[in-house]
């Protein structure tokens, strides 16, 4: 993915934190696989997936999934911060294992 402010003028005055935010389905589960550029998510029927971020370390963090008509449900996110002005690509990647 590429950061790029609409008007140039605008970024060179703006705040430039920035986080990116993958957000899990409820029945998948992640967590930390030894690296802080890498997550593994597992599904349900035993399926395991990385997430791997070369730019930026990865947080877990909570969330909640409003997908069905029946409430929320606890599910995870994948969440990376960074700078704009030092970060402006970030690179990721999802891949069965």
């Amino acid at each position: 993915d590429k950061l790029i402010f609409a008007h140039e003028s605008r970024a060179r005055n703006a705040n430039d934190d920035f986080a990116l935010r993958f957000h899990l389905h409820p029945t998948l589960e992640a967590s930390h696989s030894g690296s802080v550029h890498e997550i593994k998510i597992r599904a349900q029927n035993g399926r395991i997936w990385i997430f791997t971020c070369p730019d930026l370390p990865i947080d877990l963090a909570e969330s909640i999934s409003f997908a069905t008509a029946d409430g929320g449900r606890r599910s995870q996110q994948l969440v990376m911060y960074g700078r704009f002005r030092t970060t402006d690509q970030i690179r990721w990647q999802l891949a069965p294992l």
